[in-house]
């Protein structure tokens, strides 16, 4: 009973001690993680200027009655829009307050709108404002992701703006709990029936914690990226502070997928995948006939469509999966299992697995306008003048619009609207009705890219950026030639290419120049941005690594003839298709090896341990983690290593034998293989053998006898450091030969197997 009563308290007080240290840590991480909740940037327009605001109409900084503080907006003109947009979407913990004020004469109404990133939109109708400054509160719902906030001014008498200070988004009292994922999007956490499997690590290397707030256990649920290592923030907020932890998913990847042109619905042409930091190829696959499309890639395979066809490629290996006979006219897009093209005689939707047709909506004229799938629905447009929206399964029609001549760009999906363009204006249509919201007239020249309330797109005279939502003109940049490149958008930045021969970057807010390259030729494909870098396929048969922020050239990739598709970066790599047919995979190598798998001893006495030492090396040029393992026929074990670029180490496996039957054992070291690698013939490696035996026979030979006794007798008070020394006669490997393995021997003397 004492016993009991003893090793009951024991385990009592390791219990308090472990959780005493944990709950430090966290106290610890509480103290120096705490942030403040406010989400509106430059709420008080103190930076004297719009920083982190966007003006459609006529808006302007003015120093002439601030509320507080020494600046505020004026605001007149009918329509003007002051913008704020959220990026990622973010579950606000309060309401929007904001001060505002007349400064003479009939504003009639105004509004303030709450828009939310499930497309939805709340609008708030006002009257005129007071004529001192007067306090404004606007309900948001706090279970939505917020994505922008306007205000909207109506009309006003001239010389009478409407003045606006000091917005404010504050932390509420009992707001949501939420975990921010990969993507940068935020997650519920209620109603979640259990913890999902995953690795998890404090940023303090505290391994596989469970984050407990009251009655609540906090764990990761379903996340859109899973595959994707990256921080998580956990924000958990009380009634009177938020306490901020951050997390990380370990998880063996090597980024995100390219499943349509631009990658997503706005077009943007930004990944989250990692960019390649030089120009080895890792694969490159002829299809025989003109590449002048955009590939998809998802689900571990390439999708790629050629004048002659359309193909599907093992991502790793370029293995041909299927092939789909047709004359291909746009990019593919990828989604829930189906692959979308347009062809010379309509829309096509196949099996992403093999091949097989789905279903074809026929059209009375090629489809040149790369698909967009959202929601069940799939968007294009058509050279006959038409923009259909299809239901994905079935192929029904669930409304289309005439458009004023043929439809070639592709269209990007945003806020419940469709944006494309014909050959002379760019439309916004309801993305349920199909009805037209409003158009520009241009003569419209590259898709439309979706950023921040804009929609961006190339015309015959420049490069033009519209307010979403009303279809006014925010900015300009005029070019000499026409601009037939889709415009890529991100990091404050858009960039593109033009038949001038430069390709571009911009500022997203006001479209003023930041810096410009000349090439040897009109660039016509669309750039891809990823990490701090963009990618410009160059009808010159080069493809360029550019800095985001100066334009250097960081490095170039050599075609065998022009590029005209658009480059597409997935799973860490860059795939880039010319008009000789060829698809590139330019991106890191992954390849790790066994190089050497040496033992302890040769000779091992069953019951007792030998060490098996096994050389892994990482010949890739990424650092990788991965299991090293030894192996007798079947697994000894496996241990965990990470090694950086052209490095090796030595793994140490001991294998204790006691389980082990006596006989002879090969003995091979294992690497195991990693994402993307090709090459696996030296990841196993055969090391010799290993005989376990009757403890004592140290000459193998499954009999104890004086032969054995003479061997351990040369050898007796020797070390490792011993000239003499073998291994095979330190028989309870303590790394001596001394009376105790004399014992062992004298003890199981005249013995044999069988």
């Amino acid at each position: 009973m004492k016993d009991y009563f003893s090793t009951f308290l024991t385990s009592i007080l390791i219990f308090c001690i472990v959780l005493g240290s944990f709950m430090s840590i966290l106290e610890t991480s509480e103290v120096a993680n705490a942030q403040t909740s406010e989400i509106i940037v430059n709420g008080g327009f103190e930076t004297a200027d719009l920083t982190g605001w966007n003006i459609g109409g006529t808006g302007y900084i003015t120093e002439s009655d601030a509320h507080t503080g020494k600046y505020c907006v004026a605001l007149e003109g009918l329509p003007t829009t002051l913008s704020q947009w959220f990026e990622p979407p973010v579950y606000p913990p309060g309401d929007l307050t904001f001060w505002c004020k007349g400064t003479g004469g009939s504003y009639g109404m105004w509004w303030v709108v709450i828009r939310y990133n499930d497309g939805t939109n709340e609008t708030h109708t006002l009257g005129d404002p007071p004529i001192a400054w007067g306090s404004l509160s606007v309900e948001i719902d706090t279970t939505r992701l917020l994505n922008q906030i306007d205000i909207i001014t109506g009309e006003q008498n001239a010389g009478h703006p409407m003045l606006v200070d000091d917005f404010s988004v504050r932390a509420a009292w009992t707001p949501p709990s939420f975990v921010r994922d990969l993507n940068g999007y935020f997650q519920w956490m209620k109603d979640i029936p259990s913890a999902i499997s995953a690795r998890i690590e404090l940023s303090d290397n505290i391994v596989d914690p469970e984050i407990v707030f009251g009655e609540r256990v906090f764990v990761l649920g379903e996340l859109e990226d899973p595959a994707h290592d990256g921080w998580i923030l956990l924000e958990v907020y009380t009634a009177s502070e938020t306490l901020h932890y951050e997390l990380q998913i370990r998880a063996h990847s090597r980024g995100d997928c390219w499943p349509m042109r631009g990658r997503d619905p706005s077009n943007a042409g930004f990944s989250v995948s990692t960019a390649p930091t030089n120009n080895s190829t890792r694969w490159n696959y002829t299809t025989g006939s003109t590449i002048q499309y955009s590939p998809a890639i998802a689900n571990g395979m390439v999708f790629i469509g050629s004048s002659s066809d359309i193909r599907a490629l093992n991502v790793t290996t370029s293995s041909l999966l299927w092939t789909f006979t047709r004359t291909v006219t746009s990019s593919p897009a990828v989604a829930n299992g189906v692959v979308f093209f347009g062809a010379s005689d309509g829309l096509y939707a196949l099996n992403e697995t093999n091949g097989v047709p789905v279903w074809r909506y026929q059209t009375s004229a090629p489809v040149n306008s790369s698909p967009v799938v959202v929601d069940g629905r799939v968007f294009f447009g058509c050279d006959d003048s038409v923009v259909y929206a299809l239901n994905e399964t079935n192929k029904n029609v669930l409304w289309s619009y005439t458009a004023d001549s043929m439809v070639r760009t592709s269209p990007c999906v945003a806020y419940d609207k469709i944006f494309v363009g014909s050959q002379n204006y760019m439309y916004a249509l309801n993305e349920t009705t199909g009805v037209q919201m409003w158009n520009y007239t241009r003569s419209v020249q590259s898709s439309p890219t979706f950023g921040k309330g804009r929609v961006i797109f190339g015309a015959s005279d420049g490069l033009y950026a519209l307010n979403h939502t009303t279809g006014a003109l925010m900015w300009k940049f005029a070019t000499s030639a026409a601009v037939q490149s889709s415009p890529a958008f991100g990091n404050g930045r858009v960039f593109f290419g033009c038949n001038d021969l430069k390709v571009y970057a911009l500022n997203e807010t006001n479209g003023n120049e930041l810096w410009s390259v000349m090439g040897e030729a009109a660039v016509t494909s669309s750039p891809a941005i990823a990490e701090d870098r963009v990618v410009f396929g160059q009808p010159y048969t080069k493809g360029d690594i550019r800095s985001q922020l100066t334009g250097e050239l960081l490095w170039s990739f050599l075609a065998s003839a022009p590029i005209l598709s658009s480059p597409a970066l997935a799973y860490g790599n860059l795939f880039l298709g010319d008009t000789n047919g060829n698809l590139y995979c330019i991106g890191p190598q992954f390849d790790v090896a066994t190089n050497a798998v040496v033992t302890s001893k040769t000779v091992v006495a069953q019951g007792y341990s030998v060490s098996i030492n096994v050389t892994a090396q990482n010949k890739g040029e990424v650092t990788e983690t991965f299991y090293v393992s030894a192996l007798h026929g079947g697994m000894i074990d496996e241990v965990p290593v990470t090694l950086p670029p052209d490095s090796a180490d030595v793994v140490s496996i001991h294998w204790n034998t006691a389980s082990a039957a006596m006989g002879n054992y090969s003995i091979s070291g294992y690497a195991e293989s990693v994402p993307g690698e090709t090459s696996t013939s030296d990841n196993l490696l055969a090391g010799g053998w290993v005989v376990v035996t009757i403890p004592g026979d140290v000459q193998g030979d499954f009999v104890v006898d004086i032969y054995d006794a003479i061997l351990l007798a040369g050898t007796f008070n020797s070390v490792p450091s011993s000239t003499n020394w073998n291994p095979n006669t330190d028989i309870n490997d303590d790394s001596a030969v001394d009376i105790y393995d004399a014992i062992i021997l004298a003890g199981h003397f005249n013995q044999h197997y069988p």
